[in-house]
């Protein structure tokens, strides 16, 4: 026998004693590869991978009653009815039960010029009165003219300046309260004004103060895990896949 036979001999029967070694390790009547694991954080142990999964802890900051969390600190917003007044401008007085402004003002009775029925008040004088009429027609030549017997012709109205009725009254807007006097009464509502005790804000109709204080924050797991200096622990621990040779 020369030496290259012998040596493909014995390397042939090297093989068939690891594939033999191979079956009575990893099961009878096939024969199998080595076990694996799904990825190199798991550790190989007895057919089995193994590892410790190791998460952050979840975190809730917990706020003292009425207070509400608000990024890392506690918030509590108290909130109150402002306190009302009322005022008035300089010059007027407060009806407290009305809650008006009111503002008498009285003058002499004096000389005023009125305008009896069907006449209005001339706005250039107060002291004359204008009476509006219906002009009168009449022919002149081929064409139909219209004329005032009394006042000035203004579009389709004569219009008349009369004198004032000249009496001892009271302008208008003031009511006569003597013989002597007028009285004219000036009404608003009255002013409203809110305030708010030390410490709070006036916010629309409300009184609010907000208070802040750190809160504490607690810990806990998902499901499957365990708490331990802020972490989460989980044991995992699943069947090892094998791949075949053959």
């Amino acid at each position: 026998m020369n030496k290259s036979k012998l040596i493909i001999i014995i390397a042939s029967i090297a093989c068939i004693i690891m594939l033999v070694s191979a079956t009575v390790v990893l099961g009878k009547g096939t024969l199998y590869g080595r076990y694996k694991c799904p990825d190199s954080t798991y550790k190989l142990e007895n057919k089995r991978c193994k590892k410790v999964d190791i998460v952050a802890s979840n975190k809730k900051l917990v706020c003292p009653d009425k207070y509400e969390a608000k990024g890392d600190v506690c918030v509590w917003v108290d909130s109150v009815a402002s306190k009302v007044s009322y005022s008035c401008d300089k010059g007027y007085t407060l009806d407290k039960e009305a809650l008006t402004c009111n503002k008498k003002t009285v003058i002499k009775r004096t000389y005023v010029y009125k305008c009896t029925s069907g006449k209005t008040k001339d706005p250039s004088d107060d002291t004359k009165c204008l009476r509006y009429t219906t002009p009168k027609t009449k022919q002149e030549g081929s064409q139909i003219v219209k004329y005032c017997e009394k006042g000035k012709l203004s579009g389709d109205n004569c219009v008349e300046s009369v004198k004032a009725s000249k009496t001892l009254g009271c302008p208008d807007n003031y009511e006569k309260t003597s013989n002597q006097t007028c009285t004219k009464t000036q009404s608003n509502p009255a002013k409203i004004n809110r305030s708010c005790d030390k410490g709070y804000t006036l916010d629309g109709i409300k009184c609010v103060k907000t208070t802040t204080q750190a809160g504490k924050y607690e810990e806990s797991c998902n499901i499957g895990y365990e708490l331990k200096d802020s972490k989460c622990y989980k044991n995992i621990d699943i069947v090892a896949t094998k791949d075949s040779i053959f």
